[in-house]
């Protein structure tokens, strides 16, 4: 995964998000929703695990907004739906409230490629140049010790600097390298043990996803499908 520039995962995740929400909406089998939903959930998972590995090039206090957005997008998606349907609000179709969320995958296209200022470890892809749609080289590095902040995916260009016998700069280009330590294997009993260690942590977290969950399972049953 980490060969894949962040620029082509947001195009993926773009992709996956329009065409559940266009397929569910031109639906007119549950074969058809179903495939919809499946898409709208690849862009949903691929696109949580694009922003959280794309966090790791900023400061840490972007953790803390990532995952106060992620929780509040639960509540706000089902409120924006029943705002949308409810006969007192807007009392739209769900077609036509579906077709009305495809303005959220443009405002994260939007967010990313105009809002966003995108640091120079990031490697950036240019729409002219096919070579950049892949990172080529991936170079892993053990108990690397740095005075500087580490980051997941760390983006450098070693220079060919034989012969003029310089130091190699760091610039954006095709070779990621990624800071790797060797980490203890936990069992089961001593994952359960770390989680009640750290359940101021982990029971705030567990709240939120339950909710959220919750909450799209109380919308599912509103979702109306034609099954002709």
């Amino acid at each position: 995964m980490q060969r894949i520039p962040f620029g082509i995962r947001h195009i993926l995740v773009i992709i996956c998000q329009s065409l559940g929400l266009l397929i569910v909406a031109f639906s007119t089998t549950v074969f058809a929703s179903l495939t919809g939903v499946v898409f709208a959930s690849l862009g949903a998972g691929i696109g949580a695990v694009n922003c959280l590995a794309l966090s790791s090039h900023f400061p840490k206090s972007v953790i803390a907004m990532w995952s106060t957005g992620s929780g509040a997008a639960g509540i706000t998606s089902s409120l924006s739906y029943a705002a949308f349907t409810e006969p007192h609000f807007a009392h739209f179709s769900t077609k036509t409230t579906l077709l009305i969320m495809l303005i959220i995958p443009f405002f994260y296209s939007i967010a990313y490629w105009i809002i966003l200022d995108i640091p120079d470890t990031v490697h950036k892809i240019q729409i002219l140049n096919p070579k950049t749609y892949l990172i080529k080289d991936v170079i892993v590095q053990k108990n690397v010790e740095s005075n500087e902040r580490k980051s997941a995916d760390k983006i450098v260009e070693t220079i060919n600097s034989k012969e003029n016998n310089t130091t190699p700069e760091i610039k954006n280009s095709e070779i990621v390298v990624i800071d790797k330590n060797d980490k203890k294997v936990l069992t089961f009993v001593g994952k359960l043990k770390l989680f009640v260690i750290l359940r101021k942590f982990t029971f705030p977290i567990f709240l939120v996803y339950f909710a959220q969950f919750l909450i799209n399972q109380g919308l599912v049953s509103n979702i109306t499908m034609n099954s002709k």
